[in-house]
């Protein structure tokens, strides 16, 4: 055989192994793109839509977004199994401001659904197919209580909206959240972002008559008592601008008891303390009672208790700041209000109870934290004793609440004097029951009701339906040997 032949055979038979691996390579990529698409005897098959429980796309969640329960482990708020961007709400509107809202994509928007968005999404990282689950503070029945009694309070004084906060007097736990006009979660994109803001949390308004509780716990932690006298003239001059009582003077004498000022809103009076104190002593005790700072609730945008720098007042922002000055939300009012129930220890708010993974296991249980002391324990009895006054024989009358001793104080602050529609006020109560042995602080607030205005009849009769609805829910005995009276009549 020549060379040539054998060349030509080697090519002939090195063509034909490669023809034979093409043709192999083909039938077996073209046996794994069949088995890609689902071989019946392959046992593997690829789902061409991602699993139910992962959503595509950048930035949006897989699984299931947690729970939020109320204190009893009801459920406030969950997620359809699979998808975590269809939030349900079974209670409907209840707490709609303290919950919030998700956007389209299951994140959180508005409420504790943004404020927790972390904590209840479930994390494509860990492979979590659920988030963790949020247990709050809040009871769904006392919330019940505040809300439906806030729109009954709203809508029969024609007032723009409200709110009212009701704080556990030990741990300073919320226990209900509400303001008015609520909303349905799953209408919140065709409401304003100032109906869905949580303004009980959010929104500050100068804190007038409420501020005088916390001059006579001054007053009463430097050594004065409810039967220290003040001078109450009519009128006052401080540095040339006149003060004069809300009454106009007519019903003070020159001199009254701490006790009696605070009793009838004797303006006055309460200016004249706070000049005897000082700046110092006024500036410094406030604070210690929260005022100039957060409470570090577990929520957003949260503003500061705006108090300005006792350093620099002059006596007439001393006396402003007494009477009207200090601006604070709600909440931060229930929280200061809660150390005078708690003998005098004042608690860090919580919404939160804890926070539970999918698997059951607690990961975080929020405790009882201490944040100071601005009053003695025997400074907070004798004012709670003031407050009582405030309700037995005082303006607040119509705070009372059949079976229970209750103290607490009326606040009417003028918020737009050049409205068109005339003066505009928001009317309060921020009070404590029973007085002997507190159990809850709540705070009432109606912003522009109309035609009367006035704290102690606005916001004192609804201070007196809730409480005397809750306290039994919270099984609190009535107090022993006090007489049922009418807060209508007071009879």
């Amino acid at each position: 055989m020549t060379e040539a032949r054998v060349t030509k055979k080697v090519r002939g038979m090195a063509n034909t192994t490669v023809v034979v691996v093409v043709i192999l390579f083909v039938v077996v990529a073209a046996g794994l793109v069949w088995i890609q698409r689902g071989g019946i005897d392959s046992g593997i098959k690829e789902a061409e839509d991602p699993p139910k429980d992962i959503k595509a796309g950048v930035g949006e969640s897989v699984g299931v977004r947690g729970d939020i329960l109320d204190r009893n482990r009801q459920t406030l708020a969950s997620s359809a199994e699979g998808d975590s961007c269809r939030r349900s709400y079974p209670k409907g509107r209840l707490a709609s401001h303290v919950l919030g809202v998700v956007n389209d994509q299951g994140s959180g928007l508005e409420g504790l659904e943004v404020a927790l968005d972390k904590e209840l999404s479930p994390s494509r990282e860990k492979g979590a197919v659920k988030g963790s689950s949020v247990v709050l503070t809040i009871d769904e029945h006392i919330q019940s209580v505040i809300e439906r009694e806030l729109e009954q309070a709203v809508k029969s004084f024609k007032a723009k909206g409200g709110s009212i906060v009701v704080m556990d007097a030990r741990n300073a736990d919320i226990l209900a959240m509400a303001t008015y006009p609520d909303f349905v979660p799953a209408e919140y994109d065709k409401l304003p972002k100032e109906v869905r803001r949580n303004r009980a949390a959010t929104d500050s308004y100068s804190s007038g008559s409420f501020f005088s509780i916390f001059l006579a716990g001054v007053a009463l932690n430097n050594g004065y008592t409810s039967k220290s006298t003040f001078d109450c003239p009519g009128l006052l001059d401080i540095d040339g601008q006149p003060v004069d009582n809300a009454n106009g003077g007519s019903a003070s004498k020159k001199s009254e008891t701490l006790a009696d000022i605070m009793a009838y809103s004797m303006t006055g009076g309460i200016a004249s303390c706070a000049l005897e104190l000082g700046k110092e002593k006024v500036g410094k005790g406030v604070e210690a009672f929260g005022f100039g700072r957060t409470v570090g609730l577990e929520v957003v945008d949260e503003p500061e208790c705006l108090l300005p720098d006792w350093r620099k007042w002059s006596n007439l922002k001393l006396v402003d700041i007494s009477l009207q000055q200090c601006v604070a939300t709600p909440l931060q009012l229930a929280s200061a209000m809660q150390a005078v129930a708690n003998d005098g220890v004042r608690m860090r708010p919580h919404l939160v109870k804890e926070i539970v993974s999918a698997d059951g296991e607690t990961k975080i249980e929020t405790k009882p934290e201490v944040l100071g002391n601005p009053l003695s324990k025997e400074s907070a009895k004798e004012l709670r004793e003031m407050l009582a006054g405030v309700v037995s024989y005082g303006t607040g009358k119509q705070a009372r609440v059949p079976g229970y001793r209750v103290g607490g104080k009326s606040s009417t602050v003028l918020v737009d004097s050049n409205g068109d529609a005339g003066e505009k006020f928001i009317a309060g109560f921020l009070g404590l029951a029973p007085v002997d042995k507190p159990e809850i602080v709540v705070v009432v607030k109606i912003e522009e009701p109309r035609p009367v205005h006035y704290g102690s009849f606005v916001a004192a009769p609804t201070f007196s339906k809730v409480t005397s609805q809750i306290l039994p829910l919270l099984n609190v005995a009535p107090t022993p040997g006090y007489k049922q009276v009418d807060p209508a009549t007071g009879l």
